[in-house]
């Protein structure tokens, strides 16, 4: 059996994403990740994506494959990755986040969006990871 596994990449849209098509991306996520076991959020914001994922090692890297595959974005950036001891998101199979500004934790992940949309790589999987934990426990999903 693979061991706990996490990653967080970014993403920029090719197209306009309007709420219909987000709606969809959600569904597809959603229904997918269940049968799969994985778990984890999908941000959109001004023209970028940021998706957290985890679970199995194996699983998650043959998804994130898939993902790097999808024409609706390119530069595509791994931000970072580790192995996990438990879960952060046991119930999301695919979390939809709403980023409120003045949220610290919402701030920092808009501060990732800047880091992503200047083609900087995250380098500190721990530092992002404990950033993840910390916005786990204040978003809002719907």
């Amino acid at each position: 059996m693979s061991s706990l596994f996490a990653l967080v990449y970014s993403s920029e849209s090719v197209q306009i994403v309007d709420e219909s098509i987000l709606m969809e991306i959600y569904a597809i996520s959603r229904k997918n990740n269940l049968k799969e076991g994985i778990t984890g959020f999908l941000i959109y914001r001004q023209g970028y994506f940021l998706q957290y994922l985890e679970g199995p090692e194996a699983t998650v890297k043959l998804c994130f494959d898939r993902i790097k595959k999808d024409r609706r974005h390119r530069s595509i950036i791994l931000q970072g990755q580790t192995h996990l001891t438990e879960r952060m998101m046991p119930e999301w199979s695919m979390g939809q986040v709403t980023l409120k500004p003045g949220q610290t934790s919402s701030d920092r992940i808009i501060d990732l969006f800047e880091l992503a949309r200047n083609n900087q790589i995250y380098t500190n999987s721990e530092s992002l990871m404990a950033l993840v934990k910390i916005f786990s426990k204040d978003v809002v999903i719907y």
